[in-house]
Parts: C-alpha cells; structure tokens; sequence
C-alpha cells in the first residue's frame, strides 16, 4: 500500500511538471449584423462589434472574416405638370454607382471617401485598390424611361397615369470570406473587442424631361460579419495528472 501511494505521489509530481497537451483545433465563431433598418442609410459606413481572442482559450493560429454586404434601391418618378411630356428622347435618365465593401483590418473610415473629390462618382482609387478592403464590390445602375407619364392625375403616388416606380430590392450583392494567419493581422484580433467596418457609397446623376417633375431614389444596406477563431486548445496540465491518478487507482482496485 505505501509503495503504491509513493508511486502516486511521484507521478504526480512528474505531471504537474509537464507542459500542457495540445487537442485537436477547436473554432469559436461570433456574428454582428445592421439593417436594413432607418440606421442603415447609405454614404457612411457602419461599425461592427465583435468579441475578440482570448489567449486563454489556447493558440490561435487563423481567424476566419466572412462578410456579406447588400446595397438595396428604389427609384420612382412623377409628373407633377398639367401637360403630358412629348419628349423626343427619355423621359427619365438615372445613372448611379454604388460601392459596398469590409474595410481593411485597422483602416480608419473616415480617412478616405466613396466619391471622388468635389463629384458624386465613385472613386476609382479607392474602389480600385484592393488594399483597402477585406471584401468589396460596385455597380453601376442605369434607368432609361421612355415611356411618356400624362400630365398629373391629382395623386402624388409615383404611379398612377403620371408616375412609375421602380422597386428594384438588392442591386448589389457581396459575399465573401479571407482567412488570416499572419502575425500582424492576428494580434489585430486579440483582446476583449475587436472592432471592423464596411463603407458604403451611392451616387447619382438624373435628369428629366420637363419642368415639374418629383424624383425619389431610396437606397438603403445592410450588412453582416461573422469573425471565426480557429485555435489550438491547451487542456491545464491538471486535466492530465487527475487522468493518470484515475488509472492509477483503478489498478490498484483490481490488485486488491
């Protein structure tokens, strides 16, 4: 019995020496989401909120980003004139580009803009460089209305015999995940909060036959992001020594 709880006592010792045992890869994941709601209005960017790594948990070695953004739009139009419009071309011409994207790890939002300076076009430099996002996308919508609304009907509806509406849903879709396991990019993700941003950008340019026209175009976001921490979990070197006492005395059960 004395030898049997001496060798006990020395394989525990040995144990508690030992540095932890490495498991198999464990991932926790966690989403924020916005909109579309009255704050998903478009030309800002919105601000996603995740808990970040806790070294505690283990190793980690790559954290997973996957984003989906959507632009959503709609355009209406109204004659509010008491003649019918006898154009010889469009009625109504709408061209509008629209940008969505997840922002770099660590870029600050407000240190670039969707348009180019002093217009309402996107701008290519920032668009263009893929640098500056995580995931992104544009679009370039085109409205070409040829037929001629009559003079107004007495209803401000944008429909009717002197308006339309175009409901066009989501014209722009993006979805997509990057994986980082670089250094830099993971310490990015390691304290108590980690912090992304998505930026958005629509602009537009109309124009109109007549002089008494109503022009709307509703263009809202929304937006996703689920941050996934892939991690080697290290069980404490405790776990360890009470598996072994386990065996220990299970053996010596049976021996007696």
């Amino acid at each position: 019995m004395k030898h049997t709880i001496g060798r006990i006592a020395a394989i525990c010792a040995v144990l508690s020496s030992l540095p932890a045992m490495s498991v198999a890869q464990t991932s926790i994941s966690h989403t924020d989401s916005y909109g579309p709601t009255s704050t998903g209005y478009t030309n800002h960017s919105e601000t996603f909120t995740l808990p970040g790594f806790d070294p505690a948990w283990g190793t980690l070695e790559s954290v997973t980003v996957s984003y989906h953004g959507q632009v959503l739009n709609s355009v209406a139009f109204e004659n509010l004139g008491n003649t019918n419009h006898t154009p010889t071309g469009y009625v109504f011409n709408l061209e509008a580009g629209h940008g969505i994207g997840l922002l770099a790890l660590g870029l600050d939002p407000g240190s670039i803009s969707p348009f180019a300076p002093g217009t309402f076009e996107l701008d290519a430099s920032v668009w263009g460089n893929s640098s500056n996002f995580i995931a992104s996308s544009t679009f370039l919508q085109e409205v070409h209305e040829i037929t001629s609304p009559n003079s107004f009907d007495g209803i401000r509806d944008f429909g009717g015999t002197s308006g339309f509406t175009y409901a066009y849903g989501t014209i722009l879709d993006v979805e997509q995940s990057v994986t980082f396991t670089d250094s830099s990019s993971l310490a990015l993700f390691m304290g108590s909060t980690v912090t992304l941003h998505d930026f958005q950008g629509s602009g537009f340019e109309m124009r109109a036959y007549g002089g008494n026209n109503d022009f709307i175009m509703v263009t809202d976001k929304k937006g996703e992001v689920t941050v996934t921490y892939n991690f080697a979990a290290v069980p404490e070197p405790a776990a360890a020594m009470l598996g072994a006492l386990g065996i220990l005395l299970l053996g010596f059960r049976r021996r007696h």
